[in-house]
């Protein structure tokens, strides 16, 4: 099985599989804005000068609009020229009914006390030397924190928020695969996306060699995750200790959908025969809390 129109940005939009995922992102979204878990509202951000973004649209014909739609203005498929609704969205109920088993959400960290914000602080980085090259087989990087007094947080608001971030990931041309990232994963435990240890996958789309010439052209991109849940959900079952652990599992698409058609999805295998690494690299892993 081999990868697509899909996988290269200056191709992707000539697979006809393209249509397809970006109107499903489309409805993903409608529907993500519906649902309202554990008292979560995802509303736009203080910071919404992004909407003021322009991009070039074309209509049925081929002509370009002009001028350019904003992005305030597609935002709601229901106004300007879109004029378009969903037959059916995911609700709470369907969420709860399909996908509430696929990731634990524990009660949400503490809140700071009003009116006293909290600047962000690193607590705790990594730099390897000559950074971490990731793929096939599963990589762990230790990331140090210091005690939240050290850090200059007061210990009464240490677990409001937790941001884990990756910076200068690049992917190495290998096709047809990802990464997955965990924190904690016990040793021997078999990596899934639905334990409380796994907190997202890099995203190698545009970080490839062919891409050189885009906004990353020198130095990989920069990933963040949010991974106060995360810990949270540790600390009921007693498995958080104030140390971190960063593991990155190297996933063969083609090869785990094999094992899922055949009837044997196997998470996180790789097959270092058939694509040596490394696949993947990262410059350096950092935690803010604040």
């Amino acid at each position: 099985m081999e990868p697509g129109l899909m996988s290269q940005v200056g191709t992707s939009a000539q697979d006809p599989v393209f249509y397809l995922h970006h109107t499903n992102m489309d409805r993903l979204w409608e529907s993500w804005k519906t649902i309202t878990l554990d008292g979560a509202s995802h509303t736009d951000p203080p910071d919404i000068s992004w909407q003021e973004t322009a991009y070039e649209f074309f209509d049925d014909t081929g002509t370009k609009l002009n001028p350019p739609w904003m992005v305030k203005e597609v935002l709601d498929t229901t106004v300007t020229e879109l004029g378009y609704v969903y037959e059916r969205l995911a609700d709470n109920a369907w969420f709860e009914a399909n996908c509430a088993e696929f990731r634990p959400i524990p009660s949400a960290p503490t809140e700071a006390i009003s009116g006293t914000p909290v600047a962000a602080v690193e607590s705790g980085s990594n730099t390897p030397e000559g950074g971490i090259e990731i793929g096939p087989e599963p990589v762990e990087v230790p990331v140090l924190l210091a005690p939240p007094e050290a850090a200059g947080i007061p210990a009464a608001i240490s677990g409001r928020t937790g941001v884990l971030t990756l910076d200068g990931i690049a992917g190495t041309g290998v096709p047809g695969v990802s990464v997955q990232v965990y924190i904690n994963l016990p040793e021997g435990a078999q990596p899934d996306f639905r334990s409380p240890y796994y907190i997202g996958t890099l995203g190698l789309f545009s970080l490839q060699p062919w891409d050189a010439e885009g906004p990353h052209e020198g130095h990989g991109a920069t990933q963040s995750f949010d991974i106060s849940r995360n810990i949270a959900a540790l600390q009921e079952t007693g498995e958080w200790t104030g140390e971190l652990k960063v593991t990155f599992v190297p996933v063969d698409l083609n090869f785990t959908a094999k094992t899922e058609a055949a009837g044997t999805p196997e998470a996180g295998l790789a097959t270092p025969e058939a694509k040596p690494g490394p696949w993947a690299t990262v410059e350096s892993v950092s935690v803010n809390t604040g």
